[in-house]
């Protein structure tokens, strides 16, 4: 019996004794596979930096005009940049300076990865440069830039004579009744154009001033865009007008979208119409932003193109009330402008879209053929 009850023990404790050996084995591995793991992150950490700290740049900046000749008295924006350590962090950090520099000068910098340089002056376009260096690249010898560059800074077109106005484009959905703005100008015949837009002072024609009748003289004034309610059947008096519409089926419906959590469904779009009976004017979409960046973006209207013009923009309605301007060029007859459209206001009523909202501002040029549409 004793010796029965001894071997029951020794079946058990056997295994049991091979067990604890075995993970006290796993735990050993386990340590130093994670001591083995701590030191590969250190070493690539310490490559990266390495690599970060050999980064170098030595450029050689020339600047001059359209014509070429050296431009002193700019204004340099630079911006150094690298990413932290390590580099799966996604962070960078940055260190910016402002200088004024000459016509020729020269940026040596080390430990930084990248460059933006934005240069100024008053009467000139900005020019803008980016330099980046790729700290992963194998060959390390790409860890240096060397190079000589050349900036040539345009001068701006004088400030044109730009004319126009604007008002709520409006359509309701429920009985059809409409607000437009009407367009219509400019002078019907050729003849001197007005001087003082703003007063708008009586004007008459060189050629005989004291016997020209007033209709005549109205004729030659630039009047001003206002807007015109029109019911839901009525045709405009004008040719020349802004309205809102929507997208529609092709039995004439308005196409709406999958109503939200609240059961009210909106028109899929907002289409902007330009209404004209030369087939060359229209609308020329050129950005679409949200407030507050409205203000640069129409910055970058400066030259109306001469072709590319269609009568209708689509604007997705999106969230409810969200402030979102599109800008674009205008074309009416030979007269280039720009306009900005937005933002959309949605009016709701018993869980129904009732009233459309649309704010809109043109402005044209008033030298016929002129391009130039720049505010700033």
């Amino acid at each position: 019996m004793k010796y029965k009850t001894a071997w029951i023990i020794a079946l058990i404790a056997v295994p049991l004794v091979a067990a604890v050996f075995t993970l006290h084995a796993q735990t050993k591995d386990n340590g130093r596979g994670g001591q083995d793991e701590k030191v590969r992150a250190e070493t690539r950490m310490a490559d990266e930096q390495s690599r970060i700290d050999a980064a170098k740049f030595d450029l050689q900046f020339t600047i001059t005009d359209a014509d070429g000749k050296p431009l002193n008295g700019v204004t340099m924006e630079l911006e150094r940049k690298r990413p932290r350590i390590p580099l799966l962090s996604g962070e960078w950090e940055k260190k910016t300076e402002k200088k004024t520099v000459d016509s020729k000068f020269r940026i040596q910098e080390k430990g930084w990865t990248g460059l933006d340089l934005r240069f100024l002056k008053d009467g000139y376009h900005l020019e803008q440069c980016k330099f980046e260096i790729n700290i992963l690249d194998k060959d390390k010898s790409k860890l240096s830039m060397r190079r000589e560059i050349q900036v040539k800074m345009t001068e701006k077109s004088p400030l044109p004579s730009l004319f126009g106005g604007g008002g709520v484009l409006s359509y309701n959905i429920e009985n059809g009744k409409r607000e437009i703005l009407d367009i219509d100008i400019f002078p019907k015949k050729a003849g001197k154009k007005t001087t003082d837009l703003k007063k708008k002072e009586e004007m008459k024609s060189e050629e005989d001033e004291e016997n020209e009748e007033d209709e005549d003289i109205e004729d030659e004034i630039i009047k001003d865009p206002h807007i015109i309610s029109i019911d839901s059947k009525a045709k405009p008096a004008t040719v020349l007008y802004m309205e809102i519409d929507f997208r529609r089926d092709k039995d004439g419906s308005i196409v709406y979208d999958t109503a939200d959590t609240k059961g009210v469904a909106k028109p899929t779009s907002c289409i902007v119409r330009f209404c004209s009976d030369d087939p060359g004017d229209g609308l020329l979409f050129v950005s679409k932003v949200e407030s507050p960046k409205s203000w640069e973006a129409e910055k970058e209207l400066t030259t109306a193109p001469e072709m590319g013009y269609k009568n209708e923009i689509a604007i997705d309605l999106g969230e409810k009330n969200k402030k979102i301007y599109v800008f674009c060029y205008i074309k009416q007859g030979d007269h280039y402008g720009k306009a900005r459209l937005g933002p959309v206001y949605i009016q709701e009523e018993k869980n129904k879209i009732q009233l459309v909202k649309m704010n809109v501002r043109v402005s044209f040029n008033t030298l016929e053929g002129d391009h130039n549409v720049r505010s700033y």
